[in-house]
């Protein structure tokens, strides 16, 4: 009685005939895919599969992220009997389907395997698809393998239709399993946390953590030419995987180092954005991985901190995304390690021989044998780092400005060169005449000095006398002074009373800010 209980009521439960009936239908939708794919070309196949089955590929994984009683297909007498009980990550696994109830002319289909880990903002777990539904074929064998590389809990959706019926009957039948992790094989959640302090160990700053998190993705994965698996596990355990493997183990890893990232899709492709030192930027794991032995430089880091504006030209699809708009290129590796410069700097030398020779505007052809796709992201970048140099040709400062397309680099330089400073033109004051005379109205002597001018009543002046008795005996000989007189007029004029002897007056004139601008000096003697 209580397993009938229990089937009435799911029978019942509208929430779990919804769920089962839209996977269902998910699964239908996939397997016409599969059954029409064959007529078409490589390319395509690629190309529909990737368009077609990404909103039910979405709409699978939203799905099965809660638990999920396994559904026995009881009308056609479906089981499914396993090698392995106990398993273990690196384990292969044969599943065995078989049905008592039906004609016994089966075909069946392994449609998905799902591995429950967090999901990318880290607020959830679920089961995500660790292989694409839209690669999986429906054959006459009822064997299926399938290797564990990442422990943890999974669900298998096996899929069987009945071709001696009429219609064919089409039935789904759900395995459960967990992994247990070995010393080689661990959580996916476990072994990214080893990573990520690792990196916080190397790396300070926002850029240093992307750069070293993209170098660990490439180096744990290569690309898989059968674009069946599309999950983290690629990276973190199988070491295969699609775009989508990439990007979600680095997501996985860029949340560990608190990073902000999002998803870009495009061409059928999927990338990641990243926000470095406050800057979104454009970052391709997928396509930075060359799958060779020997690392390009030049290849690996290629789609390293693209902005949207080279993004569209590499992808033709992609478009601004709202809240992740990339408006520099940089944090483009080529621009942060300096490598831009062995392309970059002989396009330099050029524009500055043409701007020598006069021309301020003009085109430089790029002869470069690499595809159309790399050119754009070399020279555009090129042309980013032209634009932040300072420009000092000859005697001259310019602003230059370049911009790359369709091989051709189009400058425009143009004359910011600031006007000199010239002093401003200042009448020349000296002094004009000195007097050192017997006072013809009394006792004493008559001395004075007149300036050719006295700008403004600005200037001062000072007159100086020395006794050259006291001068020869290595005394204090400086008897007189004046000090500094500011007059309205050109001349100062005093009176002194000196002993008899030698003497020497130093006549000074000063300017408004009080600089010294001419001196004379002449001896006079009171015997």
């Amino acid at each position: 009685m209580r397993n009938i209980n229990n089937e009435f009521k799911q029978l019942i439960n509208y929430r779990y005939w919804r769920k089962h009936l839209y996977l269902t239908m998910v699964s239908l939708i996939v397997c016409f895919l599969i059954f029409n794919m064959n007529t078409l070309s490589t390319d395509a196949k690629e190309q529909d599969a990737s368009d077609i089955i990404e909103e039910t590929k979405e709409a699978s994984e939203e799905l099965i992220c809660e638990e999920e009683e396994a559904v026995f297909a009881n009308t056609l007498g479906l089981k499914v009997t396993r090698d392995i009980q106990d398993i273990k990550g690196g384990d292969t696994v044969t599943f065995t389907l078989t049905g008592e109830n039906g004609s016994g002319n089966y075909k069946y289909c392994l449609n998905s395997v799902n591995l429950m880990y967090e999901t990318e903002d880290m607020s959830d777990t679920c089961y995500q698809l660790v292989i694409d539904p839209s690669r999986c074929s429906f054959v006459t064998t009822n064997e299926f393998k399938f290797s564990f590389y990442a422990p943890g809990k999974y669900s298998l959706y096996f899929l069987v239709m009945d071709m001696g019926q009429s219609p064919f009957v089409y039935k789904r039948f759900i395995e459960y399993i967990e992994v247990a992790p070995t010393e080689t094989y661990k959580y996916i959640d476990k072994y990214a946390d080893e990573v990520a302090a690792e990196c916080m160990k190397q790396c300070s700053s926002d850029y240093d953590k992307a750069l070293w998190l993209h170098d660990w993705v490439l180096d744990h994965i290569r690309y898989d030419y059968s674009y069946t698996y599309c999950s983290a596990e690629g990276v973190f355990g199988r070491g295969l995987g699609t775009c989508e493997a990439y990007h979600k183990a680095y997501v996985m890893l860029l949340n560990r180092v608190g990073l902000e990232h999002g998803r870009i899709i495009g061409n059928g492709h999927v990338w990641t954005a990243v926000k470095i030192d406050g800057e979104w930027c454009m970052i391709d794991t997928t396509w930075d991985d060359t799958n060779s032995s020997s690392k390009n430089e030049k290849l690996s880091y290629m789609y390293f901190g693209l902005d949207d504006h080279v993004t569209t030209l590499v992808h033709d699809e992609h478009s601004v995304n709202s809240g992740y708009e990339s408006n520099t290129l940089k944090n483009h590796y080529y621009i942060r390690s300096g490598l831009v410069k062995e392309w970059a700097d002989p396009i330099g030398e050029e524009i500055k021989e043409k701007i020598n020779a006069g021309e301020t505007a003009f085109n430089i052809t790029i002869n470069d044998n690499n595809p159309p796709a790399y050119r754009d992201v070399y020279y555009n970048v090129a042309s980013y780092y032209l634009n932040n140099l300072e420009w000092n040709i000859g005697d001259k400062e310019y602003s230059v400005t370049t911009s790359y397309a369709d091989g051709i680099i189009s400058v425009s330089a143009t004359d910011i060169t600031k006007p000199e400073d010239k002093p401003e033109d200042k009448p020349e004051v000296k002094i004009k005449g000195t007097c050192q005379m017997p006072n013809p109205n009394g006792s004493g002597f008559l001395i004075g000095m007149e300036a050719t001018d006295n700008p403004g009543g600005k200037y001062s002046f000072e007159m100086l006398i020395l006794d050259c008795t006291l001068f020869k005996e290595g005394k204090d000989a400086w008897v007189y002074t004046t000090g500094r007189c500011g007059m309205s007029g050109n001349y100062l004029w005093t009176i002194w009373d000196p002993k008899y002897g030698y003497y020497w007056t130093l006549f000074r004139l000063y300017d408004e800010n009080g600089q010294l601008v001419d001196e004379v000096c002449y001896g006079f003697e009171n015997i």
